[in-house]
């Protein structure tokens, strides 16, 4: 791969983790004037729609969308990832979710094992044991004063990104032949096929919302660009680059999530920055290899 391909692939990752970083704040507020399970639909349905067009010019078929792979990628890839988020941020901070997220790496180490046999270094291990340090460190002044609906919604974000990993590694496995707008596509319609059941579901327990005006605006935020554009990046440079490169860029959430929960105004304490510095450490070691030396 060359230098400029390279640099796009980077770029790509770059903005998808920064979309993605946005969302933990735009999703509190938009969870101000709706159901969790409905927030998550109405994004499906409207990122669904808003790149059937162009899915359609890549390939798209609709009878593709009831393959066991097509729900694979909805299901455990973009819906089922953002359904738990959204659902642990209804009783967790933004900046604790997107600390949480520090938690890629450990799990892309794990599938990168498991799935494709890569090895696991004495710098990963140290790794893994800074970011889940970092993390435990970050969610404990939370923990402490707010008990178990915290705990729950922690579980839940910890939950989402384990899966994220699973769907990532999976991806650049099997999915390889797949035009990543066309991936993107097959994802949005199964997890709306899953989603909108279960919403239906949630609406006849709680009525009808009424949002606002801005509980409006963050849908479009949240589809358009942490949906849509954010999540065709990524599919674009994840099949290209190494696992280990992904989970580099996936972690500078944590830093980038914190700022924007900072900026929206979120209160913080000293654990949490001392948490996301554990995490920062835990990248370095996971993805720094030392050179080889020659024989």
């Amino acid at each position: 791969m060359g230098k400029n391909q390279n640099f796009k692939q980077y770029l790509a990752l770059t903005a998808a983790v920064f979309f993605w970083s946005s969302a933990f704040v735009v999703s509190k507020k938009a969870l101000t004037g709706l159901e969790p399970l409905t927030l998550s639909t109405l994004r499906i349905v409207f990122c669904f729609v808003l790149l059937l067009p162009f899915a359609i010019k890549r390939g798209f078929r609709f009878r593709d969308l009831f393959h066991k792979r097509s729900f694979f990628f909805g299901i455990v890839g973009y819906g089922g990832n953002m359904a738990l988020v959204t659902l642990g941020l209804n009783s967790c901070s933004a900046g604790i979710s997107a600390i949480a997220h520090g938690l890629f790496p450990v799990f892309m180490i794990f599938f990168g094992y498991s799935m494709l046999s890569e090895k696991v270094t004495l710098a990963k291990g140290i790794g893994v044991l800074f970011a889940v340090a970092g993390v435990v460190v970050a969610t404990m002044g939370d923990l402490s004063s707010h008990s178990d609906s915290t705990l729950l919604g922690v579980s839940l974000v910890i939950l989402s990104v384990f899966i994220w990993a699973w769907y990532s590694v999976t991806v650049k496995k099997k999915a390889f032949d797949l035009d990543a707008i066309v991936l993107t596509e097959l994802g949005f319609g199964t997890a709306a096929i899953t989603f909108i059941p279960l919403s239906l579901g949630e609406l006849a327990l709680t009525g009808l919302p009424s949002p606002d005006h801005v509980t409006l605006i963050c849908i479009v935020y949240l589809s358009v660009m942490s949906g849509v554009f954010a999540t065709v990046c990524w599919n674009a440079a994840v099949k290209k680059v190494p696992a280990v490169v992904s989970g580099v860029f996936f972690n500078l959430m944590p830093v980038i999530g914190l700022g924007f929960a900072l900026v929206a105004g979120e209160s913080s304490s000293w654990l949490k920055f001392v948490g996301c510095a554990l995490v920062l450490l835990g990248v370095v070691f996971t993805t720094v290899e030392r050179p080889q030396k020659n024989c």
